[in-house]
C-alpha cells in the first residue's frame, strides 16, 4: 500500500468514527 493511500484509509477512518460518535450521541 501507498503512503497516499494509508493516508486516505486513516481519514476515512477518522470521518467514519466520528459519524458513528454523532449518530451514537442521538437517542
Amino acid at each position: 500500500m501507498t503512503l497516499k493511500g494509508c493516508v486516505m484509509l486513516k481519514k476515512t477512518a477518522y470521518r467514519v468514527n466520528q459519524i458513528f460518535q454523532v449518530a451514537a450521541r442521538k437517542p
